[in-house]
């Protein structure tokens, strides 16, 4: 929770390997709360969280990037009066400049407009272009693990597309995301494993076909 206000309790749920773990449920749950405590922005008052068998309850959110952990927030995503090779350089920062290199090329091959747009400030950049730069920022720092919060806010509907298209994309190379969403059609189409919080809890979980 946040100080003295609880907003999560008894939450037990894991994210493997190549898997899309989606989390579900009505506004003001709690769901983005709970990416905000593995990440350390909410507090964590009991229990534990483990990575790869590391404890993560008190690393600092700075450390997570060397750990491979990245997270794409919800909201205000990109520094906007930075430019946009600068937001990315922000994503990467823990890596060497030719390991930076590489991933920079990585994310313009994805999304060209912001190679093309690199040197302009990030706020020039239409919602849906933040958009990919906010994940462009995630995916900098190669990482092992990607948190994404509400990833299809402000897209349309063709941008949402492919933005689950890459997401899945990824999952076939491996990558593990825990991805919450508001769009819950979009996300019982994508997800292999779907939580779903009520009230600050898990309420149900399982494949998609059972939720549905």
């Amino acid at each position: 929770g946040y100080g003295q206000i609880d907003v999560l309790e008894d939450i037990n749920l894991s994210v493997e390997v190549g898997v899309i773990t989606g989390i579900i449920g009505p506004n003001g749950t709690g769901k983005s709360t709970l990416l905000k405590s593995i990440i350390g922005v909410a507090d964590t008052k009991g229990g534990e969280m483990r990575y790869k068998g590391e404890q993560l309850t008190d690393v600092q959110p700075w450390e997570l990037l060397e750990l491979g952990i990245a997270y794409m927030p919800q909201g205000d995503r990109v520094f906007p009066d930075m430019a946009v090779r600068d937001n990315l350089r922000v994503g990467g920062y823990v890596q060497s400049d030719a390991e930076f290199a590489d991933r920079l090329e990585y994310v313009y091959d994805l999304y060209p407009v912001l190679e093309q747009k690199a040197g302009d400030k990030a706020n020039s950049l239409s919602g849906g272009q933040q958009t990919m730069l906010s994940f462009g920022m995630a995916l900098t720092n190669d990482p092992d693990l990607i948190l994404l919060d509400e990833p299809s806010a402000g897209l349309a509907p063709d941008l949402v597309e492919q933005m689950f298209e890459l997401i899945e994309q990824l999952r076939a190379q491996g990558m593990p995301l825990l991805v919450v969403e508001q769009s819950v059609r979009v996300l019982l189409e994508y997800s292999d494993y779907v939580y779903v919080i009520d009230g600050g809890t898990v309420r149900f979980e399982g494949e998609p076909a059972e939720i549905r």
